[in-house]
């Protein structure tokens, strides 16, 4: 205290220029908010400044009133600094490798094109199938973004894993993955293997993102044939996600595999679900007709038929869709591979809501059997 009020007494002009100093950040004005941070950076400094300078001061006066020379006192200053830059260096250092080895590294899978995954098939009526889907898919992805004026993003390799890999990964490391699962709801319903978040792929396309997935696992992206798993983990990195993989084949393969799972994985048309119709009797029919195909051709010769493309379409079409034929019997119509898979989904859509449900029409005859 003695020192203290020495300093104030014997260097008080000292002490008030500095404060003058560091206080002339206070006329800095503020043109907009990174100024405004300089700002106040400026006014901290300013104050530490000025309370260093005068500790430094009053240490300084004490020590001279002790007989120190201004030499011997410099070189007790200079160690003094190294040491409290060491002692904090060695703080921050330790405390940056401790993060560092209690951060868990995170699964790395095949970086391959989603063409060798699907090279990896050994049907090769599969092989081909999905070889000519994933084209197919991409312009119709494309297509339905454009229609709602999105801009398509690059689509580039993404990490995979083999379900037994992803398997493994499971019983070992549970706590870094996250399944996020992007089939329909029949689908999730008919056949699953446990997932922490389900959101339909025709949402996500759109930028239907949750803003709770987590950032510091790795996201597996769920899908029946790993091609609606690999294309949406696209617009997931477009959301800023960056950890981010699909399962090779998706669950599809999974059953393959002979891994453990809950349900039935055999999506084929059962009598028990909804009537089979053949085009007269379509024909005769005054219900509302929905085709459910995504490459945008509309089936011939119906005039009242009704497009909704069940991949690609989100689930407030859909229910907008629902909302306008409620009063109406139903017949969902299909051309092609993907929309007679998609029909079984929209047939339980229907169901649940309790609408008049007449049954499905194949135009090919051959997707959809007896």
């Amino acid at each position: 205290m003695h020192a203290l009020s020495q300093l104030v007494k014997h260097h008080y002009l000292k002490v008030i220029i500095l404060c003058l100093i560091s206080s002339s950040a206070y006329a800095i004005p503020p043109p907009d908010v990174l100024m405004s941070i300089w700002q106040s950076l400026l006014q901290v400094l300013g104050t530490i400044t000025a309370f260093a300078a005068a500790g430094f001061l009053a240490v300084q006066h004490y020590f001279v009133q002790k007989g120190w020379s201004r030499r011997k006192l410099l070189i007790g200053f200079g160690i003094s600094f190294v040491v409290l830059i060491g002692v904090v260096s060695w703080i921050y250092l330790h405390e940056a490798n401790a993060d560092t080895k209690t951060k868990p590294t995170l699964p790395t899978g095949e970086m391959l094109t989603i063409e060798q995954v699907i090279q990896r098939e050994t049907d090769k009526f599969v092989r081909d199938w999905k070889l000519k889907t994933i084209k197919e898919m991409r312009a119709e992805l494309a297509k339905a973004r454009a229609a709602k004026h999105l801009a398509m993003p690059d689509l580039v390799d993404i990490q995979s894993f083999s379900p037994k890999t992803l398997f493994d990964l499971r019983k070992q490391q549970p706590e870094q993955l996250y399944f996020l699962d992007t089939r329909e709801p029949y689908e999730l319903a008919r056949f699953n293997i446990g997932y922490q978040r389900a959101v339909r792929y025709a949402d996500l396309i759109y930028g239907a993102i949750p803003n709770d997935l987590p950032k510091d696992k790795l996201i597996i992206v769920l899908c029946h044939s790993g091609l609606r798993g690999y294309l949406a983990t696209h617009f997931l990195k477009q959301a800023g996600y960056t950890n981010l993989a699909y399962m090779q084949g998706g669950l599809g393969a999974w059953e393959k595999a002979k891994l453990p799972y809950e349900g039935n994985p055999n999506y084929s048309y059962e009598k028990s679900n909804f009537k089979l119709l053949k085009k007269a009797d379509v024909q005769k029919s005054k219900a509302a007709l929905l085709q459910l195909d995504s490459d945008g051709i509309p089936v011939k010769n119906f005039a009242n038929i009704q497009q909704l493309p069940l991949e690609v379409s989100t689930t407030p079409d859909i229910e907008a869709m629902l909302q306008k034929v409620k009063d109406q019997p139903v017949i969902l119509v299909c051309r092609t591979y993907a929309g007679c898979f998609h029909v079984q989904n929209m047939a339980y859509l229907l169901q649940q809501k309790k609408l008049n449900f007449l049954g499905a029409y194949d135009v090919t005859g051959s997707f959809l059997k007896n």
